[in-house]
């Protein structure tokens, strides 16, 4: 009897779990869910209980944690997904692991498609130096063991980065919002939308790592929209700056999730945000959006141009 191949999966966020499930991967798959969200073990707890797409799923501290039980087991793998392969100790980690185990990295967001080290300061220059010197290129996927990266817009991908003509730039099963809508594993992250929303307006909060001091005077301007936060999953869910919105939602919930849902109940959207990744997948003409990022990402705003632009 053929005894399949196994794929190790690791996961540091929800919206990483949904573009995991989306790669397509006939092995059996391990799932290694990472404690760096809010209610992260609540996740891993549903995960494992209801889930029918693992075999296992473990949960670590953090990335280096599950790539330690990856190399451990490594006789297990034939492949390993992960969010990002950027940097020296990885390099060193993915050393340990035999050659047979290919190496890919999937979307996280808009910083999929930038380069990552901008060299700004002496440090910065002599870490790029190190890294470039092993091998490596300066965004994620470019890892010296990594033979490609899964990606939504592969061909903007490459039109942003100087890939190596032997590279795998990969692409998805579906479209990120097909997989999100169907993916069973992840609807009890809906439980958010039981408000009711007697308003037709809503102004929606992405927030970065902590909460911009310009917010309060943006949202003064609207008055008559319900006010919603969507904190990062890595911010602090006890800033006061919450009091002043109608509703908060829980921050492990994938703002992508959230945008989804308000959009099918009809609702036309202002979204204030910082360079966020979760507009990417969206082009609705019921979203508007005010990016209060200091500074505005170059990177992003040629994406997310370029994304809209394929769409007409």
């Amino acid at each position: 009897m053929e005894v399949k191949s196994k794929s190790a999966y690791i996961i540091s966020k929800p919206l990483q779990y949904i573009n995991a499930t989306n790669i397509i991967d006939d092995c059996y798959k391990d799932c290694y869910i990472i404690d760096s969200f809010s209610d992260s073990f609540s996740f891993y707890n549903h995960i494992k209980s209801k889930s029918s797409i693992w075999s296992n799923v473990l949960f670590r501290k953090n990335r280096y944690f599950a790539l330690f039980t990856v190399i451990k087991r490594q006789k297990s793998y034939v492949k390993l997904f992960l969010d990002s392969d950027f940097g020296i100790l990885y390099y060193i980690m993915f050393w340990f692991l035999t050659k047979r185990i290919k190496i890919y990295t999937y979307e996280e967001g808009y910083g999929s498609y930038r380069y990552i080290n901008d060299r700004s300061s002496i440090v910065s220059e002599i870490k790029y130096f190190i890294y470039s010197k092993l091998g490596c290129e300066n965004w994620i996927g470019g890892n010296y063991f990594t033979q490609g990266a899964y990606l939504y817009y592969p061909s903007l991908f490459k039109e942003l980065i100087d890939v190596p003509e032997n590279y795998q730039v990969l692409t998805f099963r579906q479209t990120f919002q097909r997989h999100m809508q169907e993916l069973t594993d992840i609807k009890f992250l809906m439980s958010f939308n039981n408000f009711d929303f007697s308003q037709e307006r809503v102004l929606l909060y992405l927030t970065s790592h902590k909460i911009n001091n310009k917010i309060n005077e943006v949202i003064k301007q609207y008055p008559k929209y319900i006010k919603i936060i969507k904190p990062h999953p890595h911010i602090d869910e006890q800033d006061n700056m919450f009091d002043v919105f109608d509703i908060k939602i829980k921050s492990c919930i994938p703002a992508e999730i959230v945008i989804n849902e308000l959009l099918n109940n009809g609702k036309k959207l202002l979204i204030i945000h910082e360079n966020s990744s979760s507009l990417l997948s969206f082009t609705s003409t019921d979203i508007q959006e005010i990016n209060i990022a200091n500074p505005i990402s170059n990177v992003y705003e040629s994406l997310i141009g370029l994304i809209r632009k394929s769409y007409k």
